[in-house]
């Protein structure tokens, strides 16, 4: 059995996986292997880089056939007894031109980039080495694709019990869906390349978390990453970067020092992990204007992301003095996930989520701090159409947090039975949400008055009104300048001021409830 290190990088007899290989073959302290399924542009590889002095070496491999596989990883396990640094390169896209259906896009590409990648992964990790290195080469398409997915998907992707059971349920689903013509109604965007990057880049943080807690001493670290649009046989000559220059942040989480523990089932662009990208555009655009914003990650989803948020700003400044809770979301009325989905996800996120974030940042709120929810009109609405009972508890002054918490479940718990309406409640689920959020406004603005009367705090919900955003669509009648007029109005109250508190506010005047 050989003492060296060892590399693989899958599909790289071309393009960024050769780029890969050139660049390890000068830095990397071990054997790199090229493999592709093609033995003779394999050998041509090599030769390539033979002429430059590099000594790479060569392993046929097909990551689409599961023999190929497991005969290569019976390789390096007896050769090597496992493998230091797994590249997983290899990928296809059909052009934007193509005319190949896109029921057969789906399947092939899924096929290649999610399914045949996953049995990489099954058949290698298991022969990673303590330290290895694990690189999934996914794109910034994913990200495009991820925010173009239905509420109920992006949250299924983006959340931290995710199974690699489940996921490999939504990428057949994908398939499915597009064979029958159905994937748009089912919330999914229109490109198969944008679903099996999103698919790989969940992958890899699935199977990190499961490193973690399967080896968590041995020290791998496995990521996703973008190498950026790369001029290729695959992205076409117009792109903007060379190959050597698309291999640069695959190279570097490859060689990630040893002893180190980050990066790990992160998405990683520029040698930078991904996690704000958005944040990060907001920030420039507005400075593009002389404004100086600044930025800190916040997942209101996330309650450890809530918590380390807040710690943040209590260390930094001593606390908050204004606080908008506007994060929120709402279905398509065309929207065909089922109604007990929209239920859950609608109020996890504008019901509970809110409530996760007052509750974590009310105790740091100073004194003289302004706390404004965003709610809607549709909450007011929809109050109207409850039942008379629900009317009553809704707008008692008596009812604690812990029953309107108890409200909230009993619909997404009502909905899954699809007894939400014999119940008394509407056939909204956002509307519901944002009956949740005012009334809790109410509650907290009293909590604040009793617990902390010398403190001047004003807490209240405010409707922007129909705004044209992503969420509202074109046809509404405000511009997000406009719909941002009451809740700044809130935001920015004077000092001294005692009203409005724990008011439901639309265009600066408060609203009946």
């Amino acid at each position: 059995m050989s003492t060296s290190r060892v590399a693989v990088v899958t599909g790289s007899n071309k393009g960024i996986g050769l780029a890969i290989v050139q660049a390890l073959c000068k830095q990397f302290q071990g054997d790199v292997y090229i493999t592709s399924r093609d033995i003779g542009r394999g050998q041509e590889a090599v030769a390539s880089l033979n002429s430059e002095g590099l000594k790479p070496m060569f392993h046929q491999l097909d990551i689409d056939d599961l023999n190929s596989i497991t005969t290569a990883a019976a390789f390096f396990k007896e050769k090597y007894g496992g493998v230091d640094i797994l590249i997983n390169n290899a990928g296809i896209a059909f052009k934007v031109a193509d005319t190949t259906p896109f029921a057969v896009q789906a399947e092939v590409t899924l096929k290649t980039n999610f399914f045949a990648t996953r049995d990489m992964l099954s058949q290698f990790l298991p022969i990673i080495k303590a330290g290895g290195r694990v690189v999934n080469v996914s794109s910034f398409v994913s990200v495009y694709a991820l925010n173009k997915c239905s509420p109920a998907l992006q949250q299924r992707f983006r959340s931290e019990d995710i199974t690699e059971e489940e996921l490999g349920g939504l990428m057949q689903k994908f398939i499915d869906d597009t064979r029958k013509g159905e994937h748009k109604q089912a919330g999914w965007p229109d490109t198969a390349y944008g679903v099996s990057k999103i698919g790989l880049t969940t992958l890899s943080m699935i199977l990190a978390r499961r490193l973690f807690k399967e080896r968590p001493n041995d020290g791998i670290l496995l990521n996703a990453c973008c190498p950026g649009w790369v001029r290729t046989d695959m992205a076409g000559p117009k792109a903007p970067k060379s190959p050597d220059e698309g291999a640069v942040t695959p190279v570097y989480l490859a060689l990630l020092p040893p002893r180190a523990t980050e990066p790990h089932g992160k998405f990683v662009s520029e040698k930078e992990v991904q996690t704000c990208g958005r944040g990060q555009e907001a920030v420039a655009s507005l400075a593009s204007e002389g404004l100086k914003a600044m930025f800190h990650q916040l997942d209101i989803d996330d309650l450890n992301s809530i918590t380390t948020a807040a710690a943040f700003f209590k260390e930094k400044y001593g606390g908050v003095d204004v606080l908008i809770n506007n994060a929120g979301i709402a279905f398509g009325v065309a929207d065909s996930t089922p109604f007990a989905v929209q239920a859950e996800v609608t109020l996890k996120t504008n019901f509970f989520a809110t409530r996760d974030m007052l509750t974590q940042f009310l105790p740091i709120i100073k004194a003289g701090g302004r706390v404004v929810n965003v709610s809607s009109f549709v909450g007011a609405r929809t109050l109207n159409q409850c039942s008379p009972a629900l009317q009553q508890r809704f707008r008692s002054e008596d009812i604690p947090e812990e029953e309107l918490v108890e409200l909230m479940q009993e619909f997404v718990n009502k909905a899954k039975k699809g007894e939400h309406t014999q119940a008394g409640w509407p056939d909204t689920a956002y509307g519901v949400s944002k009956t949740g959020l005012t009334t809790l406004s109410m509650i907290l603005a009293r909590h604040l008055s009793k617990e902390r009367p010398n403190d001047g705090i004003l807490l209240n919900a405010g409707c922007p009104g129909w705004v044209r955003t992503d969420m509202a669509g074109s046809n509404a009648t405000r511009s997000p300048e406009e719909g941002a007029a009451n809740l700044v109005y809130l935001a920015l109250l004077p000092p001294g001021a005692t009203e409005p508190h724990g008011k439901f506010v639309s265009d600066k005047e408060v609203q009946p409830w």
